[in-house]
């Protein structure tokens, strides 16, 4: 996914019934049985998984939620001084 224009650094949410990104800039995305992988600014998702695969942003892991056949990650608040 990629965000153009004059606002391209400002988060922004692509939805339907099923999924749900909330990203700035840009965001791609890799997803396998066992793993799904981001980079970018990804701030929040909701994805239909099996199982609950792990969650890798930018290579590092992440916590991710599992209810219902759907991961759900949001991004930690960023520190002061970061």
């Amino acid at each position: 996914m990629l965000r153009l224009g004059d606002k391209h650094d400002q988060p922004c949410t692509l939805a339907d019934d099923h999924e749900s990104f909330t990203f700035a800039d840009r965001a791609y995305l890799r997803i396998s049985k066992d793993k799904v992988e981001v980079q970018g600014d990804l701030q929040a998702m909701r994805l239909p998984v099996e199982g609950e695969p792990k969650l890798l942003v930018n290579s590092k892991r992440q916590k991710a939620s599992f209810a219902r056949g759907y991961l759900y990650y949001c991004a930690p608040p960023e520190k002061k001084g970061e």
